[in-house]
């Protein structure tokens, strides 16, 4: 596989399952009861961890062909479809409420760890799209799209850090995120079914 191809399909994977954090971002860091560092250590902690059973659901699916595997990518296709189908009905209330009992003197690691939470709990569809795209890989195309996903997670902080501070742009880069979030899980989904019956 093109090297090329692989970063633009790891950037366009992270870019689109981290969207819908994107919001409860800049409300972390416009919150002042949250620190630069504890937003950064408990987001970091949050990818790591979604990462992980990612790559624990992909390690389980070498047990099972390869075009079976290639069917996982009907679970993006899902996710976007359900994301479509929600936007239909109206407004939504997907982003775990950030009703974390954090005061002024809560301490830093309970910060991150409340960050590292609603990460967590807003996670599945970095799962749904991670799993697949992890275990239609080899080795060194997974260490490939973790560097890709590590360098993701650094210029989205910023990014965000930087948007908090501007309120005016966060609602419209909010906005257009949302608009194009399930048509991007769709796309990767049916890339990853592509690739895998195509061989």
């Amino acid at each position: 596989m093109d090297w090329l191809h692989l970063i633009v399909l790891g950037v366009t994977a992270f870019a689109a399952t981290n969207v819908d954090d994107s919001l409860i971002l800049l409300l972390f860091f416009g919150d002042r009861r949250y620190r630069i560092r504890h937003v950064f250590a408990g987001q970091v902690l949050g990818i790591g961890l979604l990462v992980l059973i990612s790559l624990l659901g992909a390690l389980l699916a070498l047990a099972v062909p390869d075009r079976w595997v290639g069917l996982l990518g009907l679970l993006p296709v899902i996710l976007g479809l359900r994301a479509l189908v929600d936007r239909r009905r109206g407004p939504d209330g997907e982003n775990p409420a950030l009703e974390t009992a954090v005061s002024g003197d809560t301490p830093g690691w309970r910060r991150a760890a409340a960050v590292a939470g609603v990460t967590l709990a807003n996670g599945g569809d970095n799962i749904g799209v991670y799993t697949p795209l992890f275990a239609s890989r080899t080795p060194g195309h997974t260490a490939l799209l973790l560097v890709v996903f590590a360098g993701m997670l650094t210029v989205w902080l910023f990014g965000m850090l930087y948007l908090a501070r501007r309120s005016v742009i966060a609602g419209r880069v909010q906005w257009i995120g949302r608009a194009l979030f399930p048509y991007a899980l769709i796309v990767l989904g049916l890339v990853i079914l592509f690739e895998s019956f195509a061989r």
